[in-house]
């Protein structure tokens, strides 16, 4: 299995990581695909994907099909199955269908909605710089208006495309409209002259994502 992630990882040009799930502080925020055995904590290990993101996909791996009826529940919901023995074939030809939903999904959510006092607003998601975590506010900043809503960073970038990017702990930015990045004074720039800060735990993710 792990051989052939690695392989379809490189083919295909996205990010693999192993992750352990006892240690839920480790997993990605961005919407991910993992691929989990079946046992008796299943439950307990989909609902932690999902709490890190309920975007998150979830594939179940079955040592035989009578294993079927316990992962067809509201808390486990997969996104696929595979029963062994599989093939390289049948993990990609899954996959490449939840990376074309992923991508699908996306280009739905292009709209970045919230309501502040009686007025609704609604921006688009490529005009969206970063969002700034404040207090117990989030500032949602675009290159000539910032609005300010009653929310949290972890909220707030559970609706986001995979375009955003955490870069530290008060700072949420839109990877496609950074024009530069500072790895020594810590900050990455947009247009206008408006900068955001990079955190040292944050820094070689955006350094792996600005490569790209």
């Amino acid at each position: 299995m792990h051989e052939s992630l690695i392989s379809y990882a490189v083919n295909r040009n996205v990010e693999y990581k192993a992750h352990i799930l006892e240690h839920p502080e480790k997993l990605n925020e961005k919407t991910s695909i993992y691929i989990i055995e079946a046992s008796c904590d299943l439950k307990s290990k989909a609902s932690m994907i999902r709490n890190v993101n309920p975007r998150n996909y979830i594939i179940v791996v079955l040592s035989d099909p009578s294993e079927l009826g316990m992962i067809i529940s509201p808390q486990i919901c997969p996104s696929g199955y595979l029963i062994k023995p599989y093939t390289k074939a049948d993990i990609e030809e899954l996959i490449d269908e939840i990376i074309d939903d992923i991508r699908s999904t996306g280009t739905k959510s292009d709209l970045f909605k919230f309501r502040k006092y009686s007025h609704e607003f609604s921006i688009p998601m490529n005009k969206i710089l970063f969002f700034e975590g404040a207090n117990r506010y989030v500032k949602v900043r675009t290159s000539t208006q910032e609005f300010e809503i009653n929310s949290t960073l972890d909220s707030v970038s559970r609706n986001l495309p995979d375009c955003f990017l955490r870069i530290h702990k008060s700072y949420i930015v839109n990877i496609s409209q950074v024009i530069s990045v500072d790895f020594a004074e810590m900050y990455v720039e947009f247009e206008h002259g408006i900068t955001a800060y990079i955190s040292r735990t944050y820094k070689q993710e955006l350094k792996d994502r600005w490569g790209k």
